[in-house]
């Protein structure tokens, strides 16, 4: 009932895909609601992401920690950044901390305001403890400080800081192969700054590695288009076009890599590859 997989428990992924039936079966039959694998939301996160409040009422019901914190987010704060004010309530009458910050060190409040989420900020405000940065400590104060000057250089070296420790574990566990570690590691690094293009290639490295050519190219792609001269960026694109055995399009992109790149062993391997592979898939 609890065995984890690639995908997590059995009640991540009926949380995941919101199946408010499965996951009634799984709990009655005696499914942790807050056991999870390592890097992958928990169930109560996952109804919240799928914004299924029944889902959400339900795993509470259960036993769900409302102040349980998975991928540096706990579910009150997910819910103040989705603008979730039902989920919200929800979690703060089940006992959800108010002042448990994410992984940069923000309070739900605090990214309810950045995200202009006004009904948000009045329901978390009464049961926020005051922030010592912010000198008005009001609705429109709270507003006004994390849209101030100061407000914003202040979560901008939290999120250098936490950049920085994610890249590190991130490319710790792509060393180790540890491909689905990796991956949830790197989605954080984009999260964070949606232009790390080596963050974008080393994620579409583990989806190639799990077998999600598609995943692979939307990354490859996204690499393409911000950094047109990496010929890194085209031999990832490459390799997951070969993986759908579209030997043409593969071959095309791994050409424009050499054609920035001659001497690269990599792409004249996989170019080779994708070569042979459309000569062997001609039927005489």
């Amino acid at each position: 009932m609890n065995a984890p997989t690639d995908l997590g428990t059995p009640l991540q992924f009926a949380a995941q895909v919101c199946k408010h039936d499965v996951l009634k079966v799984l709990l009655d039959h005696g499914a942790n609601p807050n056991l999870a694998v390592s890097l992958i939301p928990t169930p109560l996160l996952w109804s919240m992401i799928g914004n299924s409040l029944p889902c959400t009422k339900l795993l509470i019901q259960a036993g769900a920690d409302p102040n349980n914190v998975s991928l540096g987010s706990s579910p009150l704060f997910l819910a103040a950044k989705m603008g979730q004010f039902d989920f919200i309530k929800c979690l703060l009458e089940a006992g959800a901390d108010p002042d448990i910050t994410d992984d940069t060190g923000m309070k739900p409040i605090e990214i309810a305001a950045r995200n202009a989420n006004l009904a948000e900020v009045g329901i978390l405000f009464p049961v926020t403890s005051p922030i010592p940065a912010c000198s008005d400590w009001s609705i429109n104060g709270i507003m006004e400080y994390v849209h101030s000057e100061e407000g914003r250089q202040q979560v901008l070296a939290k999120i250098k800081e936490r950049l920085f420790i994610a890249k590190s574990e991130a490319d710790r566990a792509l060393h180790s192969k540890e491909y689905i570690q990796a991956k949830f590691l790197y989605t954080e690094v984009i999260a964070l700054d949606p232009t790390d293009t080596t963050a974008l290639s080393n994620r579409s490295f583990c989806f190639a590695c799990q077998g999600y050519p598609e995943l692979a190219l939307e990354d490859a792609l996204t690499c393409i288009k911000i950094r047109p001269d990496w010929p890194e960026a085209y031999y990832r694109a490459g390799v997951a076009l070969t993986s759908f055995e579209k030997f043409d399009m593969a071959a095309d992109a791994l050409l424009m890599g050499l054609k920035l790149d001659r001497e690269n062993k990599e792409l004249q391997d996989a170019f080779q590859k994708a070569v042979a592979g459309k000569m062997n898939s001609v039927h005489i």
